[in-house]
């Protein structure tokens, strides 16, 4: 506490003590104080005006030189208090070391635990798996049943964003799968493939995309297993990058379907309906949308805020009032979830309604979607399966104890009733779809 030499300084007499000691504080002596002996306690100086801002300690006993630590600590309470320095506040020489060198360490640690953060953002928590070796085919797995989950659950819905989720589940598998040998990539992609095309059945975009990616690698000529990878990955990466692209397209041709003075009657909600009636609007054209609520989901209410939103004029309404505002309607515009081999389009439950009230109005029907959603299978006479969901999205069943709930999602609008498809290939009569699939085909 006091410095090294402590014995010699208490062996000079008190002209030398009046000198300040070593050590973290300094013993002021008065004149009139008597010498120091082994024998009797040193009285307690009276109190100056310290030379210093730093506490008084009590000169330790010279033959105890080693304990003199710990009274100098107990008699800092009695004596004057002055302001807090930093000095004081660690007593002990040997053990202030230890404490100043864990806080370093501490210091020091933080950032290598932090190295996980560093990876490029947006990698996903596979990404950090990766980097701790815990990227299993158990975790893909799990990856890919949390997105099929989202999809059945409808956290994620519509057409285009169910194609887009599911090739990025695919994309995922292709980039985490631990196969070293072609044969079992394929099979983790295939395999991947076939559960992600089951999540939702009235989805032909859906399946249309993923097996376009499966067929398109099991087909790649080089064999080894990084170029396949690197093939699979970017047949989806181009795939995402075309499904923007054709929302843009399909904008643009279905904005000039829209005239001044239109009234334009829709039902749910259609990423694409929603892209060509802003385009309409950001080309100054004068037109209002009458927007039905669409049971028992009520997608409506997405569609009449995003088209509130950009400044169009937005009638809502309930789906049971469609025949009494048909007859104001120039047009009928809506999405597809399917366009099938006859022209013929599956969507929403309720389309097929309003385009029979449509018919009996004169108003004709135009329906926008990408060719993607064309489903092939139907060419050889299959039917699109019909997606039934749960009784309670209507009511809870036990409000009607002794009725059966029936819940279809979609019905088939066939192409009699439909004026035009407005595609990325163009605006067409229904019946010449086929023409314009062979790529799909």
């Amino acid at each position: 506490m006091f410095g090294k030499k402590p014995a010699k300084k208490a062996k000079k007499t008190v002209k030398q003590a009046k000198k300040p000691l070593k050590g973290k504080g300094r013993l002021i002596i008065s004149k009139k104080a008597a010498k120091p002996s082994r024998s009797s306690k040193e009285p307690k100086p009276k109190k100056q005006t310290p030379k210093a801002p730093k506490p008084y300690k009590k000169p330790a006993k010279p033959t105890k030189p080693a304990k003199s630590n710990k009274p100098a600590k107990k008699k800092l309470k009695p004596s004057v208090k002055p302001k807090p320095t930093a000095k004081p506040s660690a007593p002990k020489s040997k053990p202030s070391a230890k404490p100043a060198a864990k806080p370093a360490a501490k210091s020091v640690s933080k950032p290598s635990s932090a190295k996980p953060s560093t990876k490029p953002a947006g990698e996903g928590v596979g990404k950090a798996a990766e980097g701790k070796g815990e990227v299993t085919e158990a975790s893909i797995e799990q990856h890919v049943d949390d997105i099929i989950q989202k999809i059945k659950g409808l956290e994620i819905q519509g057409a285009n964003d169910i194609a887009e989720a599911g090739v990025k589940a695919l994309k995922y598998v292709a980039e985490k799968s631990p196969a070293t040998s072609r044969k079992a990539f394929l099979e983790d992609l295939t395999g991947a493939a076939e559960k992600i095309m089951q999540a939702r059945p009235t989805e032909p975009a859906l399946r249309n995309a993923i097996s376009n990616i499966t067929n398109s690698a099991e087909q790649y000529e080089l064999k080894t297993i990084e170029n396949i990878r690197r093939y699979a990955i970017r047949r989806c990466e181009t795939f995402l990058k075309e499904l923007i692209e054709v929302v843009e397209t399909i904008s643009k041709i279905g904005a000039e379907e829209i005239r001044d003075g239109d009234i334009i009657l829709t039902h749910c909600h259609s990423e694409h309906v929603v892209a060509i009636l802003k385009k309409a609007k950001e080309k100054r054209r004068q037109f209002k949308v009458i927007v039905t609520e669409t049971r028992p989901l009520k997608q409506g209410i997405m569609t009449a805020k995003e088209l509130a939103s950009s400044g169009i004029d937005v009638t809502y309404i309930i789906d049971s009032a469609a025949a009494t505002v048909m007859k104001q309607a120039t047009k009928m515009l809506v999405g597809a979830d399917a366009i099938l081999a006859d022209g013929s389009i599956v969507n929403k439950i309720g389309t097929y309604a309003m385009a029979l009230l449509a018919k009996q109005f004169q108003t004709p029907v135009f329906v926008a979607a990408e060719t993607l959603k064309f489903d092939p299978t139907t060419i050889m006479g299959a039917a699109e399966p019909i997606e039934e969901r749960k009784p309670d999205e209507i009511i809870e069943p036990q409000e009607i104890k002794g009725a059966k709930i029936q819940n279809p999602v979609y019905d088939v609008t066939p192409a009699d009733l439909i004026a035009a498809l407005i595609t990325e290939k163009g605006v067409m009569r229904p019946e010449l779809i086929r023409e314009n699939v062979k790529d799909i085909i």
